[in-house]
């Protein structure tokens, strides 16, 4: 998906086509980033939710078997 850059003539045309399409690339490269950004953000948001779930998981099945090895003894 390579694109040609338009014969113009002088310098100056064959510059400002150039900034055109760099602008071009430009912004899409950081539409990128900016949607990757937002997916990393996502995924920080749902380790921290799965970490803390298993953080109170383990918690309550630490209390359960102290509480039910404390009455066994």
């Amino acid at each position: 998906m390579t694109k040609r850059m338009p014969a113009v003539d002088g310098g100056e045309g064959q510059l400002r086509v150039h900034e055109a399409v760099c602008a071009e690339r430009y912004g899409k490269i950081m539409g990128l980033l900016d949607a990757a950004l937002y997916r990393i953000g996502r995924l920080e948001v749902l380790v921290v939710i799965v970490a803390g779930s298993m953080i109170i998981g383990m918690a309550g099945l630490i209390t359960t078997l102290a509480l039910k090895l404390g009455h066994a003894a």
